[in-house]
């Protein structure tokens, strides 16, 4: 559900993004990005609360109201500057939100199976050129079923049928979507720099 308003939410801000960097920045905000999030609601929840003092004109409740705002406006900005001053922070928290979803797509009884296939088949889809889970087709394995980009060949048209072992004779092998994931979420890092800002917006 989370990733389901995430996901209309960035496409609200970033509407001509590829599916596989709106996947990826999905990916990033539910696994990296809690506490930005959070201060960020409570941020804009604070502003619509100022907006109420504000129409009693209450001078003293207006000064605290503007003291607390600039603490909540400074931690965000802290906290989105530590985020985006690693290099590698962005790209590991995407990396991990696949292989979490690796976990749910091989488990078909979890309710969140769906919204994990699509994902991965996004991801492996997307970008140019074919990949298979992060390491390769084993990444796969003990599955019942395989994505159709698993036993796709670059610059021809997604395969029909997949399975384990179909993916296991490809000649030459998938390589796995870690460095399409990596290359995807720099590409999409300023992007991703209009979430933090939406928030200072109306507020400020």
């Amino acid at each position: 559900a989370n990733a389901t308003i995430l996901r209309m939410f960035v496409r609200i801000f970033l509407p001509t993004a590829p599916d596989i960097s709106l996947e990826l920045l999905v990916g990033v905000l539910v696994v990296g990005y809690p506490i930005v999030l959070a201060i960020g609601v409570m941020l804009m929840a604070y502003f619509f609360f100022g907006m109420i003092v504000s129409c009693f004109g209450n001078v003293n409740a207006l000064k605290i109201y503007g003291i607390l705002l600039g603490i909540f406006v400074c931690a965000l900005i802290t906290a989105t500057a530590v985020l985006f001053g690693s290099p590698t922070y962005l790209p590991e928290r995407a990396i991990l939100y696949m292989r979490e979803n690796l976990v749910i797509y091989k488990n078909e009884n979890s309710d969140k199976n769906l919204l994990a296939f699509e994902t991965w088949n996004t991801v492996m889809k997307e970008g140019g050129t074919y990949c298979c889970g992060l390491l390769g087709y084993k990444d796969f394995a003990g599955s019942l079923r395989m994505l159709a980009p698993s036993c796709s060949v670059d610059d021809k048209f997604v395969a029909e049928f997949c399975d384990y072992n179909t993916a296991a004779a490809m000649n030459p092998l998938l390589p796995g979507c870690m460095n399409k994931i990596s290359y995807f979420v720099e590409l999409s890092r300023p992007q991703l720099a209009v979430v933090p800002v939406s928030f200072l917006t109306p507020p400020v």
